[in-house]
């Protein structure tokens, strides 16, 4: 009677291998890229929130005849708008009588360190405390 061997049926320690290499490569492509775009969405909701407190402000200015008294709305406080205790930013507002200044100061749990903070005054001057990028690659 012939002896049939069977091969067991499995994979290789070396095609595990190169499976957990080939993971290895692409998660070192794609986790900058992820990152990159959150920081990004998240400087696009601080543009979005500055812009709208803007609107907010001179709505004011219009009733009232002077930007001082202004304060933010709660949900104008924080980018996103009303995100509360997860901010990425919080806004901040200066005013004066015939001015202001908003600030979207970025969170240190979640930091943009190629814009920083985010500012806006009532002359429509953009500017950013972070060195790394441009103010319009910043304001965009």
């Amino acid at each position: 009677m012939p002896h049939h061997h069977s091969r067991a049926s499995g994979f290789t320690l070396i095609e595990v291998m190169v499976v957990i290499v080939i993971v290895a490569i692409i998660s070192s492509l794609a986790y900058p890229a992820y990152t990159s775009h959150i920081v990004r969405a998240r400087r696009a909701d601080a543009r979005a929130v500055l812009m709208e407190s803007a609107q907010f402000l001179e709505r004011h200015y219009s009733a009232q005849g002077s930007y001082e008294g202004a304060a933010l709305p709660l949900r104008l406080q924080t980018a996103p708008a009303g995100a509360g205790e997860g901010a990425a930013y919080a806004i901040s507002l200066d005013t004066a009588a015939t001015g202001w200044t908003l600030t979207a100061q970025v969170s240190a749990a979640r930091p943009d360190e190629a814009c920083g903070n985010l500012v806006l005054t009532h002359t429509g001057q953009k500017s950013r405390t972070g060195e790394a990028m441009s103010e319009a690659a910043c304001w965009r």
